[in-house]
């Protein structure tokens, strides 16, 4: 089970998977007495529980929020307070200081039940609290918020360039005990232990560093992409359903084809991550998240992973393309640059049609 995910690009997965508990100078940081995790997983149990039978926002912060920050040392405003935002007075949040009084986070309550992207019915998507906590971290130059309902408790960074990230813990995952339930738990209490929220922010301190090494992962991107295609290669050959339709080991011509196939998938594939990271797409609305999103395609049955590449795809073909974007690419540019799509037909030795058996 999956104790959290990332979204957004201030948090490099590769740097909290691979590094980050490994780095020399953030590992103390993580070093979380046992008591207080196992006393954190009955905590949310019992609220989970509680929670179950209750409707509203109020009963997140009684059952969930003031409990859990009582056990992580969180010193939390007594009462929310309105903030003026682009969109009007809206909601702030209950104000989460550091040490020295200033304010590094704002606390949202969610009803049990409610997505914390879901629009409210009726309204536009820009009422969601994923939106309003957004408004409120630029109006408030809050540099983090926190957002919990019964199912999820959500670490948020102010948006940058647009991009809002997150941390999104999974409060199911996180009350039951194991290796990867620990790890979170240890990295929750880590990133807002009392001692690093003192400037600079130890989550800050992360962000930057993270960043630094997305360099060194970025120049093995090539040889990352020649693996994945060995690897797509390895797997089209090894299923019996495609034989008939590949080309064979003497086939240059075709082999080339199917090279530029691969290639062109593969493509799609880095540019719908790069697109979701940035926060092109819609990837705070549920009905993305939860049938399109690659970002989050690790979460979902792997049997249904084809049908989510290929629903993406269609998808993104189907996007329409805005006026400006048609202006930024004009007719001259778009035809001397267009690639033919070429792709292998066994019966004819020609390009003419798609690979059966690869989404286009």
């Amino acid at each position: 089970m999956n104790t959290y995910k990332l979204l957004g690009d201030a948090f490099s997965p590769y740097f909290f998977e691979r590094v980050l508990f490994e780095d020399q100078k953030f590992v103390a940081a993580f070093r979380i007495d046992d008591d207080l995790i196992l006393g954190a997983q009955r905590l949310v149990r019992d609220a989970r529980k509680s929670l179950s039978h209750r409707a509203t926002a109020q009963s997140t912060e009684s059952q969930l929020l003031r409990p859990l920050a009582a056990l992580a040392q969180w010193q939390v405003s007594a009462e929310s307070e309105p903030v003026e935002t682009l969109a009007g007075s809206e909601d702030g949040g209950f104000v989460i200081t550091a040490p020295d009084g200033t304010p590094w986070a704002r606390a949202f309550c969610a009803a049990p039940s409610d997505d914390l992207d879901a629009t409210p019915r009726g309204r536009h998507r820009r009422f969601s609290l994923a939106s309003a906590m957004a408004r409120v971290l630029e109006a408030t130059a809050v540099p983090y918020a926190l957002a919990l309902n019964r199912s999820e408790l959500r670490l948020v960074r102010r948006p940058e360039g647009g991009t809002l990230s997150s941390i999104a813990f999974s409060l199911d995952a996180l009350a039951e005990w194991g290796v990867e339930s620990e790890r979170a738990w240890r990295l929750l209490f880590g990133l807002t232990a009392p001692q690093a929220l003192m400037a600079p922010l130890l989550l800050e301190q992360i962000v930057e560093r993270g960043r630094r090494g997305m360099t060194g992962v970025g120049n093995l991107l090539g040889q990352q992409v020649m693996e994945a295609l060995d690897l797509l290669a390895r797997s089209l050959y090894a299923n019996e359903a495609n034989r008939a339709q590949l080309p064979r080991a003497d086939d240059e011509a075709g082999l080339a084809v199917l090279y530029g196939e691969m290639l062109r998938i593969l493509y799609r594939l880095l540019f719908a991550l790069f697109a979701e990271a940035r926060g092109l797409v819609p990837v705070d609305l549920p009905l993305y998240r939860d049938n399109y999103a690659l970002s989050t395609a690790h979460m979902a049955p792997r049997t249904g992973m084809a049908d989510r590449v290929r629903a993406l795809f269609a998808l993104l073909r189907r996007a329409p393309i805005s006026a400006a974007a048609k202006r930024f690419r004009p007719s001259a540019v778009r035809s001397s640059r267009r690639t033919p799509r070429r792709s292998w037909n066994r019966s004819s030795g020609t390009t003419s049609q798609s690979l059966p058996f690869l989404p286009n």
